[in-house]
C-alpha cells in the first residue's frame, strides 16, 4: 500500500509506520492511509463520519474481507 502527497510522491505505508512508531503502539499504527482532498462536515461543522463511511465504504469492504482470520 502507498500513499500519495500532496505534491503527488508516494509514499510507502512502511515510511509512514516508521515515522509513527515512536510514538504509538504497534497495534495503533494504520493498515493503510487514504488521501482525499477535503473531509466532509455536517451542517453544524462536525466531521461527517457517515459520509465519510459510505464514500470509502468499497475500500474498507475490500480490506477487511482481504484481511486474514
Amino acid at each position: 500500500m502507498l500513499a500519495v502527497t500532496d505534491d503527488g510522491q508516494e509514499v510507502p505505508i512502511e515510511e509512514i509506520h516508521q515515522l509513527l512508531s515512536g510514538s504509538f503502539a504497534k497495534w495503533q499504527l494504520p493498515d493503510m492511509v487514504i488521501y482525499v482532498d477535503a473531509l466532509p462536515r455536517t451542517s453544524v461543522g462536525k466531521l461527517d463520519k457517515k459520509a465519510m463511511r459510505a464514500a470509502h465504504a468499497d475500500i474498507y469492504r475490500q480490506a477487511t474481507s482481504a484481511a486474514p482470520g
